[in-house]
């Protein structure tokens, strides 16, 4: 299989950020969840006081997978195949069979965050420590929304893309035309970038024809767009629909990525103030379908990294892509 690498990208290591690894649902109370991300073997699991943990998958005595059989126990985790019991900073308190643990050995932990209904990790290739924390969407916390769990998420599971591919669409105004069906190509209203973060508005054309949503035809609103790092990025539509779509990207290795989105939209819309239902459920399932046409694209294309841009998008485009080069470790761009 050709690496990210192969296909023209500069860069061959993760960007450094915050990545959702599961929603908040998916993981119970004592319960463990194999998972790979980062070309790693991991386990996530919850104590009994509800944290979440993440850790590094094997047990350093004989290598079994902590999250194959696996049981929690208070916040620790025992493994299944000898029984010995690790606790949530990665370190061994207690073999089963000896009067003493080993603190020689230990399993390296991440640091996790559970926010906006999601289960996000910290990655850096160098091993620091984050240097800025994830945001709270409004939204998310708002009663006048619906839950994003379970109606309103959806994932593309291990696509052939990487996370800046995701990232870049925030500044390519010219493909919502081509590829989600924009009657008119927008415009960059607004491109702010400090640090981690990235907030764009685009003057957005809604709906070819009478809909549903679109009952008068065309509607021209505000698409915001932020992005903190290349794994966190919301989408919020302004002035059209009280909506936000969080699309979260988390590389499993070099080649393969999991795509997750999240949608939170008002309950003025629906039918039912306690179920996703009515406009509002037609307006998440629009969301999915539109990402679903960029998915094929994504999978099959390579990294022009010296692109034609023409003027209508050069500015933005260039911006964000330099703005994703901090990410990335300073001496590991890969020379052409």
């Amino acid at each position: 299989m050709a690496t990210f690498v192969e296909r023209n990208f500069p860069h061959a290591a993760f960007a450094t950020g915050w990545y959702q690894i599961a929603w908040s649902g998916e993981i119970k109370l004592k319960e463990t969840k194999s998972m790979r991300y980062f070309s790693q073997d991991l386990v996530c699991y919850r104590g009994e006081s509800g944290k979440i943990y993440l850790m590094d998958a094997h047990c350093p005595h004989l290598g079994a997978h902590l999250g194959v059989g696996g049981c929690v126990e208070n916040e620790n985790i025992r493994c299944p195949f000898h029984g010995w019991l690790w606790d949530c900073e990665g370190k061994n308190v207690e073999v089963p069979y000896s009067e003493r643990v080993n603190r020689a050995k230990s399993i390296k932990t991440w640091e996790v965050r559970e926010v906006n209904e999601a289960i996000l990790t910290w990655y850096d290739s160098e091993g620091k420590p984050p240097s800025w924390e994830p945001p709270v969407i409004p939204e998310a916390v708002d009663d006048n929304f619906y839950k994003c769990e379970p109606g309103g998420t959806y994932t593309w599971g291990k696509v052939r893309v990487h996370p800046q591919f995701l990232a870049e669409n925030a500044a390519d105004i010219a493909h919502f035309r081509f590829v989600h069906r924009a009657p008119e190509t927008p415009k960059v209203e607004l491109m702010e970038i400090k640090g981690h973060h990235a907030h764009l508005i685009h003057k957005y054309p809604y709906g070819k024809k009478p809909s549903d949503l679109t009952p008068s035809g065309t509607i021209w609103g505000d698409l915001e767009v932020e992005a903190w790092g290349v794994g966190l990025i919301n989408f919020r539509l302004v002035k059209y629909f009280d909506l936000v779509n969080a699309l979260n990207i988390t590389p499993i290795d070099e080649e393969y990525s999991d795509i997750r989105a999240s949608c939170w939209v008002s309950k003025k819309y629906g039918d039912n103030k306690d179920e996703l239902s009515g406009k509002a459920k037609k307006a998440v399932d629009e969301q999915f379908r539109l990402t679903d046409f960029d998915v094929p694209i994504w999978e099959n294309m390579l990294y022009v990294k010296r692109a034609p841009l023409v003027a209508e998008e050069a500015k933005a485009y260039s911006d964000l892509r330099k703005w994703c080069d901090q990410f990335y470790p300073a001496k590991e761009e890969v020379q052409s």
